[in-house]
């Protein structure tokens, strides 16, 4: 498994939040994004560097 910002989709949604084409991403659950704690900290912190967010549909303990 490759890091989530190595992802090819991860990767197109960051690139369009700094093209401020999109303000925020939606996942199903935190593990849609990492398992990794590390690993999800970083996406997270790429995500809000570029102003947007990321909205679960479940509570991050749910998985």
């Amino acid at each position: 498994m490759t890091g989530p910002v190595t992802r090819p989709q991860p990767a197109r949604l960051l690139v369009a939040l700094d093209h401020d084409d999109i303000d925020g991403i939606a996942a199903m659950s935190r593990t849609d994004i990492s398992h990794l704690n590390g690993d999800y900290e970083d996406a997270l912190r790429r995500i809000h560097a570029r102003r947007g967010f990321l909205a679960l549909a479940t509570t991050e303990t749910d998985i």
